[in-house]
């Protein structure tokens, strides 16, 4: 009986570690999230390089180096932090969006544009208006 409720616990466990570890996780990055409202931007370098690696950890830490040190720097680690270019883009693409939460705007234009750059499908084209139909 004692063997079956330990198998049993164990595969509770095994079951709910991945959502235990999940929230963890969530939990360290709204941390993150928070000091980087708060404008500590050496506190969020620091503690963003100990955290998993994630789009949504690269974001933040991107924000941070671009309002800190500027876009040029903030794209390059943004570069050697996503494995593919697909990927920084989407990483620089959220940097922007906190860039504008900061009301950081020329940060975030200067950004949007390199993404735009690298994303055909995002380039501007030519909108029909019902007025000029």
């Amino acid at each position: 009986m004692v063997v079956r409720e330990r198998r049993r616990f164990a595969a509770v466990a095994v079951l709910l570690l991945p959502a235990v570890v999940l929230a963890a996780e969530t939990a360290d990055l709204d941390a993150l999230a928070k000091s980087l409202d708060g404008r500590q931007l050496a506190e969020v370098q620091a503690r963003a390089e100990k955290l998993p690696r994630s789009v949504e950890r690269d974001s933040i830490w991107v924000t941070a180096v671009i309002v800190d040190k500027g876009a040029e720097a903030g794209v390059a680690l943004a570069n050697t932090l996503a494995p593919s270019e697909k990927e920084s883009s989407s990483v620089l693409a959220g940097a922007a969006f906190r860039c504008l939460r900061l009301r950081e705007y020329g940060a975030a234009q200067k950004v949007m544009r390199v993404v735009m750059e690298r994303e055909p499908s995002l380039k501007r084209q030519a909108v029909r208006t019902p007025a000029s139909r």
